[in-house]
């Protein structure tokens, strides 16, 4: 992914074409949030920009 984002609620890390998306909220079990669903949202959008 060329943009380089900082997330609240989620850990990115891209390996050649492969990214992996880890999600960070162990205080609360990894549950959605909204913050969090606006994170996946952009970043899934992110990856699907890409062409790496």
């Amino acid at each position: 992914m060329s943009t380089t984002r900082d997330y609240t609620d989620l850990f990115l890390e891209q390996d050649g074409a492969v990214l992996t998306i880890t999600v960070d909220r162990p205080e609360v079990l990894n549950a959605q949030s909204r913050i969090m669903r606006e994170e996946l949202d952009q970043a899934f959008y992110d990856a699907a920009q890409d062409d790496s």
